[in-house]
């Protein structure tokens, strides 16, 4: 392989090295944003009980907070 092409393909491994790397923990942050998401979520709905408002009022009221419902 020609050394001026060897030095930009170890380049372009090590991006890619790093991107994976990147998307990796980008993905773990969203599982546990997911996760976050469902259990404020699940919380808020039960308070509503508490507070005497209807589920089907806060889906109505609310509905972009409860798009994957």
């Amino acid at each position: 392989m020609s050394s001026e092409y060897s030095a930009v393909f170890q380049k372009a491994l090590s991006e890619l090295r790093g991107l994976l790397e990147e998307r990796r923990e980008l993905s773990e942050r969203l599982a546990a944003v997911n996760q976050r998401i469902t259990t404020v979520r699940q919380g808020a709905m039960g308070l509503a009980g508490l507070v005497g408002i209807p589920q089907k009022e806060i889906k109505v009221e609310f509905p972009e907070l409860l798009t994957d419902l």
